[in-house]
């Protein structure tokens, strides 16, 4: 059976690598094992021993692959968190609608909300931890930013605009409704902002193009 290809760029040009299926099978077994055992807080720390358990995997395979834990922890939770990613278009108002709603329903399913809180409550006590807590973190505002910095490209949102900033307006108060608050996010109501973030942020055509969204919500 022939893997799997993968890009890669070289001296050469862009050439292709063929990747064993069989390798990519242990990963995939390794990282949905540590998933569940982050997303279980009742059953103990997350040990090599008890993803190899779970997994079926050696020890020393776990070992060799991921020398260094936390960063197995940021593999396995950073490939469940880029599921269903979209990719911005640049029609800003409706980029925002579906991150809004990938956003919500992320934070508001129960193992990836549970992940969170393993991550937070172990960045309390490791230097490690908490360094791979912001990392995770920033995936999540640099993904708002390049929907801005999209919008930028396409004329809806201002060159001067600061992406970052407008990325967490958006997203900052989801993520304090479900972490601070321990409330389900209402993808509906957080949608509201579209409009004030536009407005602050938007060109002429950028709220044009608002106008239009309103108008195919509303329909």
């Amino acid at each position: 059976m022939r893997g799997a290809g993968q890009t890669e760029i070289g001296a050469g040009g862009v050439r292709t690598r063929r990747v064993d299926p069989r390798i990519e099978q242990t990963r995939q077994l390794v990282l949905s094992a540590t998933v569940a055992l982050m997303a279980d807080h009742t059953s103990g720390p997350v040990t090599v021993e008890r993803i190899a358990e779970r997994s079926g995997v050696a020890r020393s395979t776990i070992y060799r692959r991921w020398p260094d834990l936390p960063q197995l922890y940021f593999e396995a939770f950073r490939q469940l968190r880029s599921q269903g990613s979209s990719v911005p278009t640049g029609d800003t108002p409706t980029d925002l609608a579906t991150y809004i709603d990938e956003v919500a329903a992320r934070l508001n399913d129960a193992t990836y909300f549970s992940i969170i809180l393993f991550l937070m409550a172990n960045a309390g006590r490791s230097a490690q931890f908490a360094e791979l807590h912001l990392e995770l973190f920033a995936i999540g505002s640099n993904r708002g930013a390049a929907l801005f910095a999209a919008g930028q490209q396409s004329g809806l949102i201002r060159p001067d605009a600061d992406i970052q900033l407008a990325s967490d307006a958006v997203r900052i108060p989801m993520v304090f409704t479900r972490l601070a608050r321990h409330e389900r996010i209402d993808a509906a109501r957080a949608r509201a902002v579209i409009p004030t973030v536009m407005r602050r942020y938007g060109t002429r055509r950028g709220l044009a193009a608002l106008r239009r969204h309103e108008r195919a919500s509303a329909g």
